[in-house]
C-alpha cells in the first residue's frame, strides 16, 4: 500500500526519480531551469521563461506548488504538460489532489480557493498524481526537492509529510533532528543545516525569501504574494563538472575562500505583476527579504537592492 502523506493524499508510485543525460537526453548539451514556487502564476512564469532564453533544449523543473492561490493554476498545469517539464511534489499539489478527489466524491462543496480544481482534465490529474517527492541530477550533483530534507536520515527514510512541509528543526533528546513546520523558540532553519554533499533546491519558504547556503539553494521568492518568480539555471553537466572542479582548485590554491556561498547556477527573477494573495500575517513582502543582489522590474528600474549579495552569481532580469 502507498503511503499516505499528513495532508491525506496518496504518494505517487515513484517516491524519488533520478535524471540523467541517458533519461533525459537534452541535459547532455542543454541546461537545467528550475524554478521556484509559481502559485499559479503563469504571467510571470511566461516572464521568466523568456528571461531565461528558455528553449526545447533545456529541461524546466519546478520545485513544486505550481498551483493554487495565483489566478491561472490550469494553465500553469497545461504549460509544464507541453513542455514536458518535470516537477517535484508540493503541499499545494497534495491539497489539490485531495479537495479534487473529495468533490468527485460528493464529500465536499468546494470553496471558492478551490474550484479551481474541477477544470483539471484527466491529463493534468495524471500529471499531478505522478510527481515525485525529489529529483536527483547526480551529473550536477544536485536534488530538488520542496520543502526540506532532514539531515542523517536516508532518502528512502525521510517522511512525505516532511518534505513537502517542513521549514524548521529541532534537536531530539537523542541529539538528531526533528523536522518541524513553523518556527518556535527552539528551532533553526533546516537548509543552512543541510551538510550535504548533494546540494538541495528547495522553495516552501516565502517568508525567508531566496536563500543561499553552503549545500542548498531555496527559490520561493513569493511572487503570489507580490514578491518575485525566481529561476536558478544549471549549466550542462560537463560545464557543471567542470566549474566544481575549478572552484576545488581555487580553494585548494587559496584564491576562493572555502566559506563562499553561492548557488549551483545563475540565478535570474522577475517581478510579480500584483499581490494575488496576502500572507497569513496580513504583511507584503518586503522585496529585500529575497536576498538577490538586485531585482529589476522589465524597464530594468531597480526595485530592490542587496548590497552584501555577491552579483557575480544573479542575472539582473
Amino acid at each position: 500500500m502507498k503511503p499516505k502523506s499528513e495532508s491525506g493524499s496518496s504518494s505517487p508510485e515513484a517516491l524519488h526519480a533520478v535524471v540523467t543525460r541517458a533519461t533525459h537526453p537534452q541535459i547532455r548539451e542543454g541546461r537545467v531551469v528550475v524554478v521556484g514556487d509559481v502559485h499559479g502564476c503563469f504571467s510571470e512564469l511566461d516572464r521568466l521563461l523568456q528571461k531565461c532564453d528558455y528553449t526545447e533544449n533545456d529541461l524546466l523543473i519546478f520545485v513544486g506548488d505550481i498551483v493554487n492561490k495565483g489566478p491561472a493554476s490550469l494553465k500553469v498545469i497545461q504549460k509544464a504538460r507541453e513542455v514536458c517539464a518535470l516537477s517535484v511534489r508540493g503541499n499545494h499539489e497534495q491539497a489539490a489532489l485531495k479537495h479534487y478527489q473529495r468533490w468527485q466524491d460528493g464529500q465536499e462543496k468546494l470553496s471558492e480557493k478551490w474550484q479551481w480544481v474541477t477544470g483539471l482534465a484527466e491529463e493534468d490529474l495524471s500529471y499531478l498524481r505522478a510527481l515525485p517527492f525529489t529529483i536527483a541530477l547526480p551529473e550536477h550533483n544536485v536534488t530538488v526537492v520542496h520543502a526540506g530534507l532532514v539531515p542523517g536520515v536516508p532518502l528512502p527514510d525521510q517522511d512525505p509529510g516532511h518534505m513537502v512541509e517542513m521549514r524548521e528543526l529541532v534537536r531530539k533528546d537523542s541529539g538528531a533532528w526533528k523536522a518541524v513546520k513553523q518556527k518556535d523558540k527552539n528551532s533553526v532553519p533546516w537548509a543552512p543545516q543541510w551538510p550535504g554533499p548533494s546540494h538541495l533546491i528547495f522553495g516552501h519558504d516565502a517568508r525567508r525569501g531566496f536563500q543561499a547556503c553552503p549545500f542548498a539553494t531555496g527559490l520561493d521568492t513569493g511572487c503570489v504574494y507580490g514578491g518575485a518568480l525566481t529561476a536558478l539555471i544549471l549549466p550542462p553537466p560537463h560545464e557543471a563538472a567542470a566549474a566544481a572542479s575549478q572552484l576545488d582548485a581555487d580553494r585548494s590554491a587559496g584564491g576562493a575562500p572555502e566559506a563562499e556561498v553561492r548557488p549551483p547556477g545563475e540565478i535570474v527573477s522577475v517581478m510579480a505583476e500584483a499581490v494575488y494573495e496576502m500572507p497569513k500575517d496580513g504583511n507584503i513582502l518586503n522585496t529585500q527579504s529575497f536576498c538577490l543582489p538586485s531585482i529589476m522590474d522589465d524597464d530594468g528600474t531597480a526595485v530592490a537592492e542587496d548590497d552584501n549579495a555577491n552579483g557575480n552569481w544573479c542575472t539582473i532580469a
